[in-house]
């Protein structure tokens, strides 16, 4: 299949950067690419195989395995012969070039886990039940997130050297030329790449010599202590940012045909090597708070700037990644103020054992060889085969026992919120849009799914379907309106379909109800999915006189009563 050009893609001339740095010092230790999509963070990863000639570009789906990536101990020679055969997996393919991660934001917390080891000491250590195996596995790690469907672990987020945010906004010029390539590729890749071949060829002959002379790259100490002061005045924690500065800097210079480092590198690298270190509240060098917008020339958001690899200082990143959690306060006089949002209370995270943990334990021979411990050594109960033989014999119906996997639960919050005209006093609605914001973004910390319905104005609306926890919910927010009647039955009726059909996909449904319950009559009880969802009634009703109705509809649906003010 062909490849698009590296050097074919229009602009991101700071994540170009930021991937050749990568290249030549593997031990800068990766990048990490973060921005919407259709920003051509995937094209460009994957057209690095062209310039990496002798070194693979290993692709980790987000639906791997335990075994896939770590490589397993091979089963069948096992019960065949009783030899241990080790299975190469993903990381042992990497080895010496390069791991891609898609979504790296996505990815389930126990391969999460397995990168950090790995990453950390370069080795991949593979045991089951006593049987053990070792291999190198080093390479550069290379990632892609959007920032709107969860953050990144910050373990995981602290291991990648380098982190450019791509250009989003385009000019005219830019959407022209970019369509225009695509489709000439897609119509003749041939004559594309033909047409790319000598940019290639010379990026290619850039990369080998800036690898050669790498070591040679002499580091003024005014230089040195250059770096010291910016890593300082970011507020990052440690000194592994000043390490991967230094780095950074010296594989810049040597891309450029420098004999030393100079200021010029250092501005180059500065926001690809701090942008994800910085401390919220330090300035970046453009002397703005990291995370505010700023226009600049070319429309670039990282480092670089126009078609330069050397940029310039001052520039600042447009997106950041989240940091903290909001502090939440008592109630005041602006509720959509950050320090006065409420807080809801939601369940912790699934607990249920993740896929790919003790894959090992699947396969349990009734034969069974215990150590004095008592639990079974599964590998060894099959390489015994002398054993398992004569249990058959004195034992015809003995059968080798597959334990199948725990499917992992999805947890999802939804929220199905009052905005009937009554909510208009004593600003309920405001009030419940604040608690909303803090669950929804404590539910984009925990990468849990949301969603809101809303009721009023006579009629039911999905105004978030159940997705990913977005980074930014005052948009969605912004748009819902108060006013009408209270389609409270309807509503609850729409809503316990919308649970149905999310349990068939093995959902853990969470439900906040905010209303002031102002609405003739109770609840239907044909619930039968609230029923069994954790649900609680978050009553909004405000003022010095209350009629409490919010907490019929809560006895009614069998669900925990909580008045707004509670949540603090």
């Amino acid at each position: 299949m062909a490849t698009f050009p590296f050097t074919a893609v229009v602009g991101q001339d700071s994540l170009k950067t930021a991937l050749l740095l990568a290249i030549v010092d593997s031990r800068i230790n990766g990048v990490l690419i973060s921005g919407s999509r259709g920003s051509a963070k995937s094209t460009l990863v994957r057209s690095l195989e062209q310039l990496i000639p002798g070194q693979q570009l290993v692709t980790l789906p987000l639906g791997a395995t335990e075994e896939m990536v770590s490589g397993t101990l091979k089963l069948q020679q096992a019960l065949q012969s009783g030899e241990v055969i080790f299975s190469p997996g993903l990381l042992a393919r990497a080895h010496g070039g390069l791991l891609y991660v898609d979504e790296v934001n996505l990815l389930p917390d126990h391969l999460v886990d397995l990168l950090l080891d790995v990453s950390a000491s370069g080795v991949n250590h593979v045991e089951r039940d006593g049987i053990s195996h070792r291999h190198d596995a080093e390479f550069v790690l290379v990632g892609t997130m959007n920032p709107d469907e969860g953050e990144l672990r910050p373990q995981l987020l602290d291991r990648f050297g380098l982190m450019a945010v791509v250009q989003e906004k385009f000019t005219l010029e830019e959407r022209r030329d970019i369509v225009n390539r695509r489709v000439a590729f897609d119509a003749d890749p041939v004559a594309i790449e033909s047409e790319n071949q000598h940019l290639i060829d010379d990026l290619r002959d850039r990369i080998g010599n800036a690898i050669r002379r790498l070591e040679n790259i002499s580091m003024p100490e005014a230089i040195t202590m250059e770096i010291a002061c910016r890593c300082a005045d970011a507020g990052v924690e440690g000194v592994r940012a000043d390490i991967t500065f230094y780095r950074a800097a010296r594989a810049h210079a040597a891309l450029a045909g420098h004999s030393q480092v100079t200021a010029a590198d250092l501005d180059a690298v500065e926001n690809l090597v701090l942008h994800h270190r910085r401390d919220p509240g330090s300035r970046d060098a453009s002397g703005t708070p990291p995370g505010s917008t700023q226009t600049r020339g070319g429309g670039e958001q990282s480092g670089a700037s126009g078609s330069s690899p050397h940029g310039s200082r001052g520039t600042s990143e447009t997106r950041s990644v989240p940091t903290g959690r909001p502090v939440s306060l008592p109630l005041r006089t602006n509720p959509d103020h950050p320090s006065t949002r409420p807080r809801l209370g939601f369940p912790e995270r699934s607990q249920a054992r993740s896929p790919g943990a003790n894959l090992g334990s699947r396969f349990l021979p009734a034969a069974a060889i215990r150590n004095p411990e008592g639990k079974t050594h599964w590998f060894r109960t099959l390489c015994d085969t002398d054993n398992i033989q004569r249990r058959l014999r004195r034992e015809p119906g003995l059968k080798l026992c597959y334990r199948y996997p725990v499917r992992r639960s999805l947890p999802v919050n939804l929220v199905l919120l009052d905005t009937s005209a009554s909510t208009r006093l004593f600003q309920a609605l405001s009030q419940a849009k604040g608690a909303i914001r803090d669950l929804a973004y404590r539910s984009y910390l925990d990468r849990v799914r949301f969603g809101i319905v809303t009721f009023g104005n006579d009629s039911v609306e999905m105004v978030l379907a159940p997705q990913r926890a977005p980074h930014d919910i005052d948009s969605v927010l912004d748009r819902i309106r108060a006013g009408g009647g209270t389609p409270l039955h309807r509503a609850i009726h729409y809503l316990d379909g919308l649970v149905g059909k999310l349990k068939r996909k093995d959902a853990v449904c969470s439900i906040f109800i905010l209303t002031d319950g102002k609405v003739r009559g109770g609840a239907d009880h044909r619930t039968a999915n609230l029923e069994r969802a954790r649900t609680t009634v978050v009553d909004i009703e405000l003022g010095n006189f209350r009629l409490g109705r919010s907490r019929y509809v809560a006895r009614e649906l069998g669900a925990k009563y909580l008045h707004i003010s509670e949540l603090m």
